[in-house]
């Protein structure tokens, strides 16, 4: 990733993380990692833009787009 750096948006990594920088902050078109340096443990990936994703630090995240929260969390907790 060092080499391709040019490539990601790495301004969500913690100052200290080696591969910080605010150069691609907010630019249209630079892959983002969503979970900002910290390892995947587990993803289920149902189509574009809706997942679930447990980090290692055993933080959870979801994302649904293009439905209505309370529809969304219904079928989360299910």
């Amino acid at each position: 990733m060092e080499r391709r750096k040019h490539l990601y948006d790495t301004s969500d990594y913690p100052k200290e993380h080696p591969l910080h920088s605010n150069t691609n902050k907010k630019v249209l078109g630079k892959m983002k990692d969503e979970c900002a340096g910290t390892p995947i443990a587990e993803s289920v990936c149902l189509r574009l833009k809706m997942h679930s994703i447990s980090k290692a630090d055993e933080k959870k995240y979801q994302k649904s787009e293009g439905c209505k929260k309370e529809r969304c969390q219904e079928t989360n907790n299910a």
